[in-house]
């Protein structure tokens, strides 16, 4: 039990001292998936609310004709509401 605990200790101290190394500290090796991830991100946001705005005419068309419930339309609507703000509250997120 004694060995497992000193692994422990001598995995915490040598990750700290990379850690703190200036030539660790200064660059930031996944800077490029960084970069690409916000890129996506930028994508999927006007991607998703594009669609939200697509799908809540479609359904308030659709109620204003009589080919959907009401409720139904309702439920629709509210969730490409939450689909088209989840882009945004994940951008906001991750800033």
């Amino acid at each position: 039990m004694m060995r497992f605990w000193l692994t422990i200790i001598k995995v915490n101290l040598i990750s700290l001292f990379l850690v703190y190394l200036p030539a660790f500290a200064a660059s930031n090796p996944f800077k490029p998936v960084d970069d690409k991830t916000k890129q996506l991100n930028g994508y999927l946001t006007e991607l998703s609310v594009g669609f939200a705005t697509l799908v809540i005419i479609i359904a308030g068309l659709a109620a204003m004709f009589n080919k959907l419930r009401r409720e139904t339309a309702m439920q629709i609507m509210g969730g490409a509401i939450i689909i088209g703000a989840a882009g945004s509250i994940a951008a906001w997120a991750l800033s």
